[in-house]
């Protein structure tokens, strides 16, 4: 176990980022992009389930961090929402800025599992 004060700085920051940008999706369209992460943002938006789809796991993660409900669930459902932001960013946004969130989201998200390693352990095992 680490550091109590730390795990619910980060727990409670990580959910209100994700319930925020969660939320957001189903209300304010994608700021502007490079051209490829545009071209993929209108295709996602074009098939009218992803986004809703996306911005709900979103929410349901960010609130389950919020509220401390199965929080060590909720941070190994965030690894997928996490990697997929930084993979997004390194392939189709490239940026100083953005590298820097991504790798802060993705540092936020290893501690939370750290955190609870000791609750998937059983999961790893023979």
């Amino acid at each position: 176990m680490g550091n109590k004060i730390a795990y619910h700085i980060i727990r409670v920051l990580l959910g209100l980022i994700f319930t925020m940008a969660g939320a957001a999706k189903f209300f304010f369209p994608e700021g502007k992009l490079s051209p490829a992460a545009d071209a993929l943002m209108a295709a996602f938006a074009a098939s009218r389930y992803f986004m809703p789809f996306l911005g709900a796991c979103e929410v349901i993660v960010g609130l389950m961090l919020l509220f401390n409900f199965w929080p060590a669930l909720a941070s190994i459902m965030l690894v997928p929402l996490t990697l997929n932001i930084a993979v997004f960013i390194v392939a189709l946004a490239p940026s100083v800025g953005t590298a820097i969130m991504a790798l802060v989201f993705l540092g936020l998200n290893a501690y939370l599992i750290y955190y609870y390693w000791d609750k998937y352990t059983p999961m790893l095992t023979k």
